[in-house]
């Protein structure tokens, strides 16, 4: 990684894991100038194979108004925001979400059931879901985030310019 910063080059890894697994697999990782997990939720800066370095707070109060504060310990029952309302209506539609460890998105699992993958494919393209949250597959789920999660590469690559200015 030194060689490719020296080049001007920002190493960044990029995973759809929940906060306990990206954490549990740090120490298996080379050092990243950030490592970027929960579908482009979560930021942490500066990590090393001894810890996750730092969370970027600006980019969490970016996504806060969607997803919440990422370290707040809340029955996601309980959020009030656009991505936890979501994620209750579904569960009232009968989708089992999947929210362990999940603070800026969470994952749907219709367990290859072909009915359940195309009735909650029409929910999420049929203009039910709100238009601040989109969704991807990952892994054969379904996970549902705030859309702006999209753009964490280049706000990625916009703050190390930043710092590199500085």
């Amino acid at each position: 990684m030194a060689q490719l910063r020296a080049e001007g080059v920002l190493f960044v890894i990029v995973t759809g894991a929940r906060k306990s697994t990206t954490l549990e697999r740090l120490p298996m990782l080379p050092p990243a100038d950030a490592v970027v997990c929960e579908t482009g939720g979560r930021i942490f800066r500066g990590t090393t194979a001894e810890g996750a370095g730092t969370l970027d707070r600006a980019w969490e109060a970016r996504l806060a108004p969607i997803s919440g504060p990422l370290e707040r310990e809340l029955e996601p029952a309980d959020r009030p925001e656009p991505l936890w309302r979501f994620c209750a209506s579904l569960e009232a539609s009968g989708f089992k979400a999947d929210t362990r460890s999940y603070y800026a998105c969470f994952r749907v699992d219709t367990k290859g059931d072909t009915e359940a993958s195309d009735r909650l494919r029409a929910i999420l393209t049929g203009g039910q879901m709100p238009p601040c949250l989109d969704w991807a597959m990952n892994l054969g789920k379904f996970d549902i985030f705030p859309a702006m999660s999209g753009n964490c590469l280049l706000y990625t690559s916009d703050a190390a310019d930043e710092e590199d200015s500085v």
